[in-house]
């Protein structure tokens, strides 16, 4: 027998369009990821949805994600999304 296929190892997906939006559904940020799949939105104090969008050849976009970037500074969240390439 041949054991069934194991599911897509994760993998960077380049020039995937990440946009923030505020509590009250302006876009205030919007970057485009690089080729190593890593992005950076500068956005001040608050709460926001970050947005992955589409991506010619990926099934769909992912869920957006809500985060807070506290007021006291420091690094803000990590926001890692992904991708469902359709591969089973």
């Amino acid at each position: 027998t041949v054991p069934p296929k194991p599911a897509g190892a994760p993998r960077a997906v380049a020039g995937a369009t990440i946009v923030a939006t505020d509590q009250a559904g302006r876009a205030v940020a919007r970057t485009i990821s690089d080729g190593h799949g890593h992005y950076l939105l500068a956005v001040g104090p608050g709460t926001y949805t970050v947005t992955a969008e589409a991506v010619p050849g990926l099934l769909h976009a992912p869920a957006p994600k809500r985060i807070t970037v506290p007021a006291e500074g420091g690094d803000g969240p990590t926001v890692d999304f992904q991708y469902d390439t359709g591969m089973r």
